[in-house]
């Protein structure tokens, strides 16, 4: 209770003496003014109480300019929709809201900030830094209303851990034009693939357009050929720590990989290049095909959009089962966030599928919820209706992982690309890096 509301009246206790009519009507007016005022004090303070309460903070990393200008897009159209609340965005870059996110969650959260689902996702939920949004999902039904591979992604020990408004896949982007003169079509299985490479370098076009100097690029390479010989829940595991770097199943991706380097598959010095530059190998004939997510899209020039097709990766174990790199964005709730009820009312709103929908278009990416249309480009078309029967999505090497393990496989995929000799080496420092960060693995 504001002190204003326990204040003492201004007169003595006791009895009134008798004989004091007067003065008894005078203390009792008295008594009417002071109390009025402080019920409407009190009553000041309730307000402006409410008003701070009505305010919702949200921390974002969102800090490209399309997405934050999508973003706001959302924000605006939440407060038309709700004019009693006042939504207060803070945008960090990505590094930075990585670095300071556990600070927030722990001394001073807000009400709602942008994460990763998953593994990283868990490292929030285990010490109780994120509060679970399960009733969300189940007033809206969004379990059955989104990618099986989404809700499995947003899902720890029972509960839905955030909010996810959109996601995008890895795959094979390829020339289609230079396909078809070759007599070449997009491959299936991995035989299919070998042989599509062996005719492009004979024909002295580079084969995969790779252009490694940031790090992750190459370990989309790492993901998929794991996921497509030791399948969803193996990978997973690694991703754990619960198997080893340099056990066979592992040392089998790797090798893989390393043949392909071998053959002069890939870009030559392709770690002295960024992905950007690597897919303007693809856009002017260079190269063949390229592993990257969909956020080139946007790149695409207009002249060459018809020449470019997409493939998903091909199958190399078909006892492996489906499984693709499609990570996913979502917004979580802090464990101990200031306005829980409002700020489970934007993830709701969030959910709408024409938010979804404006939103992914901005940004080149698929909308999560069923109902929400996606963008009329034929290749997001293409992709979309291959994520939504896929019953696992990983969240990509550098998400899945702890973030010290990421960085130095990413670091160690970099020297296979320079050594593809190195297979047992490079296994053996992966592991050693592993035991290191996660405990020795279970084999």
């Amino acid at each position: 209770m504001p002190s204003c509301c326990s204040a003492r009246p201004p007169w003595r206790p006791g009895r009134p003496p008798s004989g004091a009519f007067n003065q008894q009507q005078e203390e009792d007016a008295m008594l009417r003014k002071f109390l009025l005022g402080a019920l409407g004090a009190c009553a000041m303070l309730g307000l402006a109480g409410r008003a701070q309460a009505s305010q919702l903070i949200i921390n974002t990393g969102l800090s490209d300019p399309a997405d934050k200008t999508a973003f706001q897009a959302m924000v605006d159209d939440f407060e038309k929709a709700n004019p009693g609340i006042d939504v207060k965005v803070n945008v960090y870059g990505h590094e930075e809201e990585k670095i300071a996110i556990r600070n927030w969650l722990v001394s001073d959260p807000p009400d709602l900030v942008y994460w990763y689902p998953g593994v990283r996702m868990q490292s929030f939920v285990k010490p109780h830094l994120f509060g679970p949004v399960t009733d969300v999902w189940q007033q809206l039904n969004l379990a059955g209303n989104i990618a099986p591979g989404v809700t499995e992604q947003m899902t720890y020990d029972g509960q839905r851990w955030g909010m996810p408004y959109a996601y995008y896949t890895w795959g094979v982007y390829y020339r289609k034009d230079i396909f078809a003169k070759y007599d070449l079509s997009a491959p299936k299985d991995w035989k299919e693939f070998l042989h599509d490479c062996a005719v492009l370098k004979s024909h002295h076009i580079t084969p995969i357009a790779l252009g490694d100097q940031e790090l992750w690029p190459a370990a989309g390479w790492f993901d998929y050929l794991d996921l497509r010989i030791n399948g969803f829940a193996a990978h997973e595991a690694l991703m754990h720590g619960k198997i080893a770097y340099d056990s066979p199943s592992v040392i089998k991706v790797l090798q893989t990989w390393a043949d392909l380097v071998k053959k002069g598959y890939f870009t030559e010095n392709a770690t002295s290049y960024k992905w950007q530059d690597a897919q303007r190998f693809l856009f002017n004939g260079q190269a063949g095909m390229f592993l990257i997510g969909s956020f080139m899209l946007p790149d695409i020039p207009k002249a060459e959009a018809d020449k470019i097709g997409f493939f998903d990766f091909p199958v190399i174990n078909p006892q492996a089962g489906p499984a693709e790199d499609a990570p996913i964005d979502m917004f979580a709730m802090p464990g101990h966030a200031p306005d829980p009820a409002n700020a489970k009312l934007f993830l709701k709103f969030m959910a709408e599928p024409a938010e979804q929908a404006k939103f992914a278009a901005a940004i080149g990416e698929l909308p999560v919820v069923k109902g929400a249309p996606v963008a009329s480009d034929p290749l997001l078309q293409q992709q979309a209706q291959m994520l939504s029967t896929v019953a696992h999505f990983s969240q990509f090497y550098d998400r899945d992982n702890k973030p010290e393990m990421a960085s130095f496989g990413m670091q160690q995929f970099q020297k296979l690309l320079y050594y593809p000799k190195s297979v047992q080496a490079v296994a053996k420092r992966l592991t050693a890096e592993e035991t290191k960060v996660y405990g020795a693995p279970s084999n």
